[in-house]
């Protein structure tokens, strides 16, 4: 009896290593579902990296992959999201949602931001079974890579319908309890902190994040406001590009967002 239990053994292992490889060989066209996705988690980095690129076609943009995982989407579906480089120069700053329909659908979804990691971008915030996306983001087109400090603050996405959408005025407890406490510290700091040539941007870039979390989360509509005011008077260009960044993304101060602008012009051309 032991040895017919033996050779079925065998006989299953056999039967279903060329099942599982032949999943992740083929991603596409595998059901997301309970019944793969064992076998589904078995997949390697260069088997999710050539699913990815194969869905990009021609294009000659090349997807590497950094991190990945399976997420469950409910009823027995299931979602693969990864960090991906689309830069070449190994900056994972893109969060690619992919996702396959019952019809066979293969969809994706990418979210934007910098050194994004998914130990810290996947959570389930308000304890309901679904994952929210946790993505550090710059504001407006600030290069987050520059030399010169930016500012970057958590923006989160919930998945509704499929897919995900900014959902960041719906977690006001996430900000007050994880995030503005060691933001008031960090300010705290940099204005204590002997200063130096990027001392004003630093603390600018920690006021700036703060400010944004206020508006996101309804707190403080205008948080930044005064600030941005009295960068727009300042000589250094780099903050008054800070004033035209917050009034641009706050919204609703068309005079003060247009004379941030001409300040910003002349002293780029002052500079000159």
């Amino acid at each position: 009896m032991k040895s017919i239990l033996r050779i079925a053994s065998v006989i299953a292992a056999t039967v279903w290593a060329p099942h599982a490889f032949a999943n992740c060989a083929d991603l596409a066209n595998v059901t997301w579902t309970d019944a793969n996705i064992d076998a589904l988690r078995t997949c390697d980095k260069a088997a999710i990296e050539q699913f990815a690129n194969a869905l990009n076609g021609d294009d000659p943009l090349r997807v590497v992959v950094g991190e990945y995982r399976w997420l469950s989407a409910g009823s027995s579906g299931y979602y693969l999201v990864t960090t991906a480089d689309l830069s070449g120069r190994g900056f994972f700053d893109t969060l690619a949602i992919y996702t396959r329909s019952d019809a066979g659908k293969v969809g994706v979804q990418s979210l934007y931001g910098v050194r994004i990691s998914l130990e810290n971008a996947v959570r389930d915030l308000d304890g309901d079974g679904k994952v929210e996306l946790i993505i550090p983001t710059p504001l407006a087109d600030q290069d987050a890579r520059a030399a010169v400090p930016v500012a970057v603050w958590p923006k989160i996405y919930r998945l509704r319908g499929g897919h995900y959408e900014d959902a960041s005025s719906k977690f006001a407890t996430y900000y007050e309890d994880e995030v503005l406490p060691g933001l008031d510290k960090k300010i705290d700091d940099a204005k204590m902190v002997a200063e130096d040539a990027q001392s004003p941007q630093r603390l600018a870039a920690l006021e700036m994040t703060k400010d944004k979390i206020l508006r996101a989360t309804g707190r403080d509509p205008n948080a930044g406001f005064d600030k941005a005011r009295e960068w727009t008077r300042s000589s250094d260009a780099s903050m008054i590009g800070n004033a035209v960044v917050v009034l641009g993304d706050m919204g609703g101060h068309p005079d003060a967002l247009r004379a941030a602008e001409d300040a910003l012009r002349t002293a780029r051309g002052s500079a000159h």
